[in-house]
């Protein structure tokens, strides 16, 4: 008994078992713990690349629906000018013409289509990144938690707490590979300090539930994670369905912003034609501006037509009194002298002609001689109109000066019939 007794002291855990038990699963949680940590921030590292990428794949496809509404504008305009040229002038159009343009618009489709297909597969390959984003994560971190879960068990299974809950009476024979390995460096004598035969079980049991609470505080954690993780994916997936409607946002403020340049550009380009013509307009006002002072050194240097001209205005003027009194008179007699008057009349209007050639014949010359040509067609207009006015002066002062004198003459006729008249009705019957 007392043999059986010493067997089983030898073959019960000792303290330094414990120590080195106890320290073992600290050092396996924390390497869990550590591990844990480590997937939680290669998954962030990973979520961030995959935000990058994502962001790349939306650059990308923003890129790609720019030249995509480029190369439709170009379809566009190429539609319309086909449409030009078939539609108003069909026989100018050329075969040539035609085959170029089928031509240009075949290749504008081709690089639509290729376009798009780039757009649908870098979609594609966008959903598969977001769906291998969302599916991977979990299992990974299910399976982490399992294997951890599995070296704990295994850990405890191999340093015997299992056998340990068993009676001393039942151990194994010496030598079994379930006997713990003795300490060498103890004595016989050293036995009594180890612990008493019922002891044992009790502080394994201790050891079992402060193994289950850290396993269970493993367990919080990596649940916390989890949670942390999912609402981080929420997050990220918030962002990027913010970040698809800042694209959508995007092209349509492209958009705007491509017609406001075109805009600019067009009102930029009237601005210079503004300017050209505002450019052109003060070089013909300055040279009108020479043009009519030079003009007005000529009308100064035609001082002797003023008192001409005066002279038939004052007889004009007479002329027209001197119709004014006569439209008073006998009509009758008028009738009887029209042969005379249009004969007076004839005559008065050639010599008034004659007159006023000769008298004006040497001013026009010296008026020639002395002007120049005006170098801008404005100027020449200008000069134009102004001779057509003298013109149509010096015919109406010659008009003038017949009408006074056909008036002199009827106003004489007049006379005659009234002398003529009173010379009968003073003869008797």
């Amino acid at each position: 008994m007392e043999q059986e007794h010493q067997e089983s002291k030898r073959r019960s855990p000792g303290p330094q078992f414990h120590q080195l038990f106890q320290g073992r699963i600290k050092s396996g949680v924390n390497s869990g713990l550590v591990r844990a940590k480590d997937s939680i921030t290669s998954l962030k590292e990973k979520t961030t690349r995959v935000n990058q990428h994502v962001q790349t794949l939306q650059s990308e496809c923003s890129v790609l629906s720019e030249n995509l509404e480029r190369r439709r504008q170009e379809a566009e305009e190429l539609e319309g000018y086909c449409s030009q040229l078939k539609g108003p002038c069909p026989g100018i159009l050329t075969q040539e013409n035609c085959r170029k343009v089928t031509r240009s618009v075949e290749d504008a489709e081709i690089k639509t289509n290729v376009l798009k297909q780039n757009s649908a597969l870098l979609e594609e390959k966008l959903r598969y990144l977001q769906q291998q984003l969302q599916d991977e994560t979990p299992r990974r971190q299910e399976a982490e938690l399992q294997e951890l879960e599995q070296k704990l068990e295994a850990g405890l299974s191999r340093h015997g707490l299992g056998p340990a809950t068993q009676p001393s009476g039942c151990s194994g024979p010496p030598g079994s590979p379930d006997e713990p390995p003795r300490p060498r460096g103890l004595a016989s004598g050293g036995w009594g300090m180890g612990p008493r035969p019922g002891e044992g079980p009790i502080v394994s049991e201790q050891e079992l539930q402060k193994v289950s609470a850290g396993l269970e505080e493993l367990r919080r954690e990596v649940s916390s994670l989890t949670a942390r993780w999912h609402q981080e994916e929420g997050a990220v997936q918030e962002a990027l369905r913010l970040l698809g409607g800042l694209g959508g946002r995007l092209d349509g403020f492209l958009g705007q912003w491509e017609r406001a340049q075109r805009e600019q550009a067009q009102t930029a380009r009237g601005l210079q034609e503004l300017r050209g013509r505002a450019d052109e307009l003060c070089t013909m006002v300055e040279r009108s501006a020479v043009s009519v002072a030079s003009l007005r050194s000529e009308l100064e240097g035609l001082g002797p037509v003023k008192p001409i001209l005066e002279e038939l205005g004052r007889q004009f003027q007479s002329s027209r009194r001197v119709s004014d009194l006569s439209l008073n008179l006998d009509r009758g007699a008028q009738g009887s002298c029209t042969r005379c008057a249009s004969q007076g009349q004839q005559l008065s209007t050639e010599s008034l002609q004659q007159l006023l050639e000769r008298a004006l014949t040497p001013l026009v010359d010296e008026v020639k001689q002395r002007g120049l040509a005006p170098a801008c067609p404005s100027c020449q207009r200008l000069h134009k109109k102004i001779l057509e006015l003298e013109r149509q002066a010096l015919a109406k002062h010659v008009r003038a000066e017949a009408l006074s004198s056909t008036l002199r003459l009827a106003q004489d006729e007049a006379l005659r019939a009234k002398n003529l008249l009173l010379t009968d009705k003073m003869k008797p019957e």
